[in-house]
């Protein structure tokens, strides 16, 4: 189980400041070990295009121990009606892992369609690939993800399901 709250604050026009908390929940929802926190600017370049970089803290547990780690983002959003384009890198910054991430998503009334494969530079090929579905309601989503991922280009593929509710507040 995903959760993600967006948290905006308009600064002056076309500029917003984001607080965006990642919670994940084991399979069966019973115990949290993750959390990413992105947090940064985001602007409007025109009526179509968006950009924003966030830094991006993360807390995870493997086993009982939790490790501390950061992340650097950049995004480039193209939207034009029902359809959205998000090209993001991704930095980590204790080991300078490289991710190119390209979100495709497609929208009809209250429904969400989205791919969203990962490129890493470091093994030369998609290693992820996350296809969703979601319905939102006002400030709330909830959706479906298949999350796809593979640790050699060779390996066959590893299937996730994820269930998410999203809940977006602008204050």
């Amino acid at each position: 189980l995903w959760s993600t709250f967006t948290f905006q604050r308009p600064v002056k026009e076309g500029l917003k400041f984001a607080v965006i908390p990642e919670l994940r929940f084991k399979n069966n929802a019973s115990e949290w070990y993750y959390l990413r926190t992105y947090i940064g600017p985001q602007i409007a370049l025109d009526k179509n295009w968006e950009t924003a970089v966030y830094l991006a803290p993360s807390v995870a547990k493997s086993g009982g121990t939790w490790t501390t780690s950061y992340l650097m983002y950049g995004d480039l959003i193209y939207k034009s009606g029902p359809f959205s384009n998000r090209a993001r890198l991704e930095e980590a910054l204790s080991s300078g892992l490289l991710v190119y991430r390209n979100s495709l998503q497609f929208k009809i009334d209250n429904w969400t369609l989205g791919d969203e494969p990962f490129f890493t530079f470091a093994k030369g090929f998609i290693n992820e690939n996350r296809a969703s579905i979601a319905y939102a309601v006002g400030p709330f989503s909830l959706g479906f993800l298949l999350r796809m991922q593979k640790a050699t280009e060779a390996s066959d593929w590893v299937y996730t399901n994820v269930a998410n509710f999203g809940l977006k507040v602008n204050f």
